[in-house]
């Protein structure tokens, strides 16, 4: 596993595990969950509760909303990739893998993977495979992980690369799935109204929507390659 800072939460508080490093200018902020969204200036952070709960306070949203364009000003920078001739699909081979916003130990993880979970390659680096995910944005786990390449041709009945046979059971996937879209832009117009700053909203809302909806295919016991799969047949039989 790469080095990981926050503690694993849910969606709907701030991370109260590991207290965060915080110097005499800037400290990490973990805005939900294991998702860090970089650094904002210390003078808007209190400091987190430590696992024993004892005396850390907990950051206000009220202390928090004056940081969070620049906070989120680092999503949209990290490193360029340079792609190579990519796989077909990955596979994780251990549990827990960090799915990250940018080829680098220090970029936000969106979140984890389980193992035996298969992703679409667009691109690859030396380090780094670049895999699509729900949101259409690329994502990106390290090699080191026990990440391994997989061509089609290579797959099989039990690596589960196929919709369910139950066409209720997809449907009912799909508006899941839907649901899932919705609560996304609901948490990120509530963190970052678009009228305030749409190029924010749009990149929060992606980074939900793929956490949100990995954890949906997770409890659906899908992979989450079969996703655009999943839509193009909600198209076809006008379930949307």
């Amino acid at each position: 596993m790469d080095s990981e800072s926050f503690s694993d939460t849910g969606l709907d508080r701030f991370a109260p595990g590991k207290r965060v490093s915080q110097g005499l200018m800037w400290a990490e902020i973990p805005l939900f969950g294991s998702v860090s969204l970089g650094y904002a200036g210390s003078v808007f952070c209190d400091c987190w509760e430590d696992e024993s709960h004892s005396t850390e306070r907990r950051p206000t949203l009220s202390k928090l909303f004056p940081t969070l364009t620049a906070v989120l000003l680092l999503v949209g920078s990290q490193p360029s990739i340079a792609l190579g001739a990519p796989q077909e699909y990955v596979v994780m081979g251990t549990p827990l893998v960090n799915l990250r916003t940018g080829p680098s130990t220090t970029a936000m993880v969106i979140g984890r993977a389980e193992k035996g979970d298969i992703f679409k390659v667009v691109g690859q680096t030396e380090e780094w495979y670049e895999v699509l995910m729900f949101s259409g944005e690329p994502r990106y786990v390290t090699k080191a992980d026990f990440v391994y390449p997989l061509a089609q041709a290579d797959l099989l009945e039990s690596h589960g690369m196929s919709l369910p046979a139950s066409t209720a059971r997809s449907r009912s996937i799909f508006w899941d799935t839907e649901k899932g879209l919705d609560r996304a832009a609901r948490e990120a117009l509530e963190l970052i109204p678009a009228t305030l700053n749409r190029a924010r909203y749009n990149v929060l809302k992606k980074v939900l929507e793929d956490k949100i909806l990995l954890e949906m295919f997770h409890i659906h016991a899908l992979q989450p390659a079969l996703y655009r799969g999943l839509v193009a047949e909600a198209r076809r039989e006008g379930w949307e």
